[in-house]
């Protein structure tokens, strides 16, 4: 799928900072079931491997989002807010999954190169919010934050940053994004 094909130019404004969740928004598992070591899988984009040789992939649609905002959006940034039990064992999955780099994509980063920040603990997504707000010089108002969880639609609610509910089956799909992108840019007007 070329990520083209989701070009809409009537979005109005459009976020600074796209926050999004690991675990069921990016890849259909919770991290801390895994058991380590992980590993690369050399011959596949977008996956790693567990000790049981447990596949962990992202969701279908993923790549072309996050390739999406790093050739279309320019400024933007990308993060990660997850409140894994295990974060180390988060940011290594994040470090081993490999990802085409940009704007050609014929070379090959890890998937933890194209985030800009991360924020990978037990606790509020609250305080995700907070420490990406510190972190990145970003407003509130210039988040959206994509999550499989509505209790944490609370950063909506009293932050101000856009939460947008991804599908726990689906995970983050292109229908979900460009939805999410029309209502910060509606909100926004």
């Amino acid at each position: 799928m070329n990520s083209d094909l989701f070009v809409d130019t009537s979005f109005g404004k459009l976020p600074l900072l796209f926050v999004f969740d690991l675990d069921y928004t990016l890849w259909p598992l919770w991290v801390d079931t895994l058991e380590p070591p992980f590993k690369a899988v050399p011959s596949e984009l977008y996956m790693v491997e567990d000790k049981n040789n447990y596949e962990i992939k992202l969701y279908p649609n993923v790549p072309h989002i996050l390739n999406f905002i790093k050739k279309n959006i320019p400024g933007s940034k990308i993060a990660v807010a997850s409140r894994t039990d295990k974060p180390k064992w988060a940011r290594e999955i994040l470090s081993l999954m490999s990802f085409p780099a940009q704007p050609k994509g014929e070379t090959i980063v890890s998937l933890s190169e194209i985030i800009d920040f991360a924020e990978i603990y037990p606790g509020s997504k609250l305080t995700h919010m907070s420490a990406l707000r510190d972190k990145s010089g970003i407003s509130y108002e210039d988040m959206i934050f994509f999550d499989d969880e509505i209790r944490n639609s609370e950063v909506e609610q009293i932050l101000g940053v856009k939460f947008v509910l991804a599908s726990d089956y689906e995970g983050l799909t292109i229908r979900t994004f460009m939805n999410g992108l029309k209502e910060f840019g509606n909100d926004n007007q």
